[in-house]
């Protein structure tokens, strides 16, 4: 038994004959140390341990063991100094300023800090943080304050653009910024030092935005819908919207001869925001027509020509026969398909008419096949624009 009653190894860290006492509390500091504090090494303890001020760091257990009375084999005994039973003992409060004395001191240097941290400012307004200045490791000198990454139209000024202590960084925000969340880099330097800092600035700027409801508009061929814009105004906005529609093919294949259905607000736009408010429009769609079938003619050759061409060149060299009797065929392919792609040419001779030029005839939407459109809506008051889309199923 240790000449210290049993109790008394509660009071011990980590008292087995594995860990030595103390270790507990290396990485609890390490964790959570103090600001411009180093970080503590294990081998500090044992620095402790072999040094002269073992007797005030800890209080040793110099006899005993523990055998438990005999019931633990093979079993270790207490000794002065480290041992395998109590380690080095249990630490007394001047522990851990020993160890914080035996580390390394800090290269000397600064760290910056902006408070607060963010600034919410309205276009035409300013707001100011501080941007504080710590020393560490004795450092001490004049840091050179700069900021970068503030939008086009954000100003910004310190108090003291080479500071020690504290300097005030003030923004002011042009009526022309635009709403958003940007984020600014104060750097401070002072010959080869340099850190940096984060600066979060939320423009509060006024506008408004758009939305339409229901998003996807299910009409049939040759009907009309209808939609609902809701429009928003934001940061106290004021004043008229004119919206505006269009409709398109959600992809731009044959964009040029696509039939649309025609959109519009009649009298429903502009609209009228005040304050931080809502208004209403209706979007009309009508004449809603479905998507033709598109002649598959041309890209069935062209993908076949590109198919045997790949199985050309996978003909040996040596088999020149297959590979050219391929080649004619490939070139048939290619021009039947382009003749049955001609239309109204006559029959060739001397007697044959001079053909016209006539214009490519617009696809004629064909009943019972179904289409996709996009509709596009647009809102503008001055600078300011917002908009929102749809999707438009007509079968």
């Amino acid at each position: 038994m240790l000449n210290r009653s049993a109790s008394c190894t509660r009071n011990v860290i980590h008292l087995n004959h594995r860990r030595p006492s103390g270790s507990g509390l290396i990485p609890h500091w390490n964790r959570y140390p103090p600001p411009g504090s180093s970080r503590i090494g294990r081998l500090s303890l044992y620095q402790i341990g072999k040094g002269p001020d073992y007797n005030d760091d800890f209080h040793d257990i110099v006899s005993g063991d523990n055998s438990d009375n005999g019931s633990v084999s093979p079993y270790y005994n207490a000794v002065p100094g480290y041992d395998l039973v109590t380690g080095w003992g249990s630490p007394s409060g001047h522990l851990i300023d020993d160890l914080v004395a035996l580390q390394p001191t800090a290269p000397a240097g600064f760290l910056l800090s902006a408070s607060p941290a963010s600034l919410t400012i309205a276009p035409g307004a300013s707001a100011a943080t501080t941007i504080a200045i710590q020393n560490v490791g004795g450092f001490a000198g004049g840091v050179s304050l700069t900021v970068a990454g503030l939008p086009s139209g954000v100003n910004a000024s310190f108090s003291r653009s080479i500071a020690t202590g504290t300097s005030v960084l003030t923004l002011t925000v042009g009526n022309q910024v635009s709403r958003g969340i940007y984020t600014a880099v104060v750097t401070g330097t002072f010959g080869a030092l340099t850190r940096n800092c984060v600066l979060a600035l939320a423009v509060d700027a006024a506008g408004f935005s758009i939305a339409v409801s229901p998003a996807t508009i299910n009409a049939s061929s040759g009907g009309s819908a209808t939609a609902t814009i809701t429009v928003t105004s934001y940061g106290g906005f004021t004043g008229s919207v004119a919206l505006a529609a269009s409709a398109s093919l959600p992809y731009n294949l044959f964009q040029g001869n696509a039939v649309l259905p025609t959109v519009g607000f009649g009298t429903t736009s502009p609209v009228s925001l005040t304050g931080n408010g809502t208004a209403t429009a209706t979007v009309y769609i009508t004449n809603i027509p479905v998507l033709a079938a598109r002649p598959a003619h041309r890209w069935l050759q062209a993908s076949g020509a590109v198919l045997v061409s790949v199985l050309l060149l996978a003909i040996p060299t040596r088999s020149r026969k297959r590979r050219a009797a391929l080649g004619m065929l490939v070139l048939v392919v290619v021009l039947a398909g382009g003749f049955c792609g001609c239309g109204g040419g006559g029959g060739g001779g001397a007697g044959a008419p001079t053909p016209t030029a006539t214009p490519t005839p617009t696809p004629t939407p064909t009943p019972g096949e179904s289409g996709l459109f996009l509709i596009t809506v647009t809102g503008t008051s001055g600078t300011i624009t917002a908009g929102c889309s749809a999707v438009l199923y007509a079968q």
